[in-house]
């Protein structure tokens, strides 16, 4: 990627770039501080793939056992993609934490940014473990571009969030779409996808949780396939 060096060798270094970010925006409160964000983990259903014209193979384990160059960046973008629409979600809403209506929504909307920020810290375990130098370039721009510049890749995130009448209407509306694009990719091609299994709950800003991950290649495609079953009780809210 000519003119972009990358800043990060390790996941690691990622986090810091990630807590640099949180601060930057103005949402590192003392509720997201507290939290944990870890990677997470789900079970496996099938090891076969189950449609289409590798129907009946085992699925891949890994980058390289993927057919083709096509496939590896289709997938590689639609994980950057995904990422970038989380980071630039809690931009967004980031001024709703100061007028919220009651202290219940103010926790409201602390809870999505947390869901927000670790569905954006999931696809970028995944960039920086298993995409090479190309996936931490991308990896670290996701923790440089700014909605509020109308930077992000989508042109429906560079838009404020600024009042509460308009978030619920995003939740209740618009954000409802997800629980169907990501229910139809359940069925993937690669192997352990359910290993990113999310434990969520409802597709509404508020109630929507983490998606969950293994180490492998396996689970890549799931991780931004099933974000919207399930429940909360594997996220580690602070005390």
């Amino acid at each position: 990627m000519p003119g972009k060096v990358a800043k990060i060798g390790t996941f690691s270094d990622w986090i810091g770039l990630f807590n640099d970010w949180r601060k930057e925006i103005g949402v590192n409160t003392d509720d997201i501080e507290a939290f944990h964000f870890d990677t997470l983990y789900g079970a496996i259903d099938t090891e076969d793939i189950e449609f289409g014209h590798y129907k009946g193979n085992r699925k891949w384990e890994n980058l390289r056992q993927m057919p083709t160059q096509q496939m590896r960046d289709a997938l590689m973008n639609m994980i950057v993609y995904q990422g970038d629409t989380e980071f630039a979600s809690v931009e967004q809403q980031r001024n709703l934490l100061e007028n919220a209506p009651t202290d219940w929504d103010r926790r409201a909307i602390t809870r999505v940014m947390i869901e927000e920020m670790r569905h954006g810290w999931q696809m970028c375990a995944l960039l920086v473990d298993h995409f090479g130098y190309s996936g931490k370039v991308e990896a670290q721009k996701m923790l440089e571009r700014r909605a509020f510049e109308n930077k992000r890749l989508l042109g429906a995130f560079n838009v404020d969030v600024d009042n509460w009448m308009d978030f619920f209407t995003y939740t209740d509306f618009v954000d409802r779409d997800g629980k169907f694009q990501y229910g139809f990719r359940v069925r993937t091609t690669c192997s352990e996808p359910i290993i990113l299994l999310p434990h969520t709950g409802p597709t509404s800003g508020a109630s929507r949780a983490a998606t969950t991950n293994r180490k492998t290649i396996r689970p890549l495609i799931w991780t931004i396939s099933t974000t919207t079953t399930g429940t909360c009780t594997e996220m580690r809210w602070p005390d």
